[in-house]
């Protein structure tokens, strides 16, 4: 008698490999699908929105591309005199000289816009806006990661929201800046440090060298974040973590100095000469175009050579405060986010130059905030339907208004630290609460890398 067929054991470990596979495909599939959707619409929307396929004016993009060239046929990227390579590829690209922007970035952001200089314009602009926007969403899942424990769909519909809502994010993409990337790793060297991959950590802090004049603070908290290599291992500031760090920070450092002075072995001059020849530090009204306490500053004096001594004066006050809270955290694991919030919200602050779109920066404390006070409620339901995360969506959609109040004074930006300092004290009162309810006090770390909460 023939017995008849069993139904197929889905418990058999040939078929959870098939599911796991099949389901492993199917991401795939859909990632690819995601970025080439979010390719198009960045090819069609973002791109002719601000015209990125030319080298015109504002173009940020269009000018490390063209820097990148520049280097690839061995010529010097700061010179912009008729005649020279530099000129001749924003010529050929749609440049208009009213004015020429020229190359101002250290020689060595050019190494990471090589490959793109091989691509045509266009599409090197959208190449770069994709990947801005993938680790502006890296950037988004790790802070969730660290402050909430695990990532959950509706808490990152919730992060692009806030991310998206911010007006500096979108800002940044219309001209082609790489500040938004530059959150993706200051998030990613944060988040290394955390989770037991110093080596790792300190070579992605060497990367945010390249813009360095808004991240001076950021980048010596990355590379003195406490933690330990051992399970049980009492964390410090100083050990053997901290060295692998260092030694991280220094490969990559060098790297990218062998890479410039090899190409350009007088770049450091080169690159002041290029700066000041663009006029930008005798431009009276460049202190009112800063959104740091710079503008503040011009506002305040009438002699424009006092202007950078009062915002170094203006200043002073605020470093001193990170550093006394970096002193008093320094062995402090679960404290670091918020630190380092702090640290990043005086960055911006208090930096002699910064241009608006690289306030995105700001979306690291803004989200560190937001996920702090959602975990808070999580645990303690909010009275009266109220909920403190509300307090996130306010601030990230003030920047608008507060623009519109400010561009009818000439276009003053005198307004716009309100909107760093408003967030400074929102990074510091969200710390206080997430010490209050828990989320700081027994955090370690596993010998695996991964975090657990005591």
């Amino acid at each position: 008698m023939q017995l008849s067929q069993s139904p197929k054991n889905l418990n058999h470990p040939n078929s959870a490999s098939s599911n796991f596979s099949n389901s492993k495909w199917l991401a795939i599939l859909l990632l690819i699908f995601g970025l080439g959707l979010l390719g198009l619409v960045d090819a069609l929307l973002i791109i002719p929105l601000k015209d990125l396929t030319v080298a015109n004016s504002g173009n940020d993009f269009s000018v490390f591309w063209a820097g990148a060239q520049t280097v690839l046929k061995g010529s010097n990227p700061y010179l912009t005199t008729p005649g020279s390579t530099f000129r001749e590829i924003m010529l050929a690209n749609g440049s208009n000289l009213q004015p020429l922007e020229p190359y101002i970035s250290p020689h060595y952001l050019t190494l990471f816009f090589v490959p793109l200089a091989l691509l045509p314009l266009g599409l090197a602009a959208t190449i770069w806006t994709l990947i801005s926007q993938i680790l502006m969403a890296i950037a988004i899942i790790l802070i969730i990661r660290v402050i909430r424990g695990k990532l959950t769909p509706p808490d990152l519909l919730l992060g692009l929201g806030i991310a998206m809502l911010w007006r500096y994010t979108f800002l940044v993409m219309l001209v082609g800046n790489i500040s938004l990337a530059l959150l993706g790793v200051v998030v990613a060297a944060f988040y290394c440090n955390r989770t037991g991959r110093p080596l790792l950590g300190g070579g992605l802090a060497a990367i945010l060298l390249v813009k360095p004049q808004v991240v001076f603070l950021i980048v010596p908290l990355l590379l003195v974040m406490p933690s330990s290599l051992k399970a049980g291992e009492p964390a410090s500031w100083l050990n053997r973590a901290t060295y692998r760090r260092w030694a991280g920070f220094g490969a990559v450092s060098g790297l990218l100095a062998v890479y410039s002075f090899s190409l350009l072995p007088n770049w450091i001059g080169e690159w002041l000469k290029g700066v000041a020849a663009t006029g930008y530090s005798d431009d009276p009204t460049l202190g009112a175009q800063v959104t740091s306490l710079r503008s503040v500053a011009t506002a305040l004096v009438s002699n424009q050579t006092l202007v950078l001594p009062v915002t170094l004066l203006l200043g002073l006050p605020f470093w001193v405060a990170i550093l006394w809270l970096w002193w008093s955290h320094r062995r402090d694991v679960g404290s670091q986010p918020y630190l380092l919030s702090a640290a990043a919200v005086t960055s911006v602050l208090t930096t002699p130059y910064i241009r608006d779109y690289d306030s995105c920066l700001l979306l690291f404390p803004l989200l560190v905030g937001f996920f702090a006070l959602r975990q808070v409620e999580a645990q303690i339901p909010p009275k009266k339907g109220l909920r403190l995360s509300w307090l996130g969506w306010g601030i990230a959609f003030l920047p608008y208004p507060l623009h519109l109040l400010a561009g009818q004074a000439n276009f003053s930006y005198t307004l716009e630290p309100l909107i760093p300092l408003l967030l400074l004290g929102f990074s510091l009162w969200v710390w206080r609460i997430a010490a209050e309810n828990g989320l700081i006090a027994g955090h370690s770390r596993a010998k695996s890398g991964k975090e657990v909460t005591a």
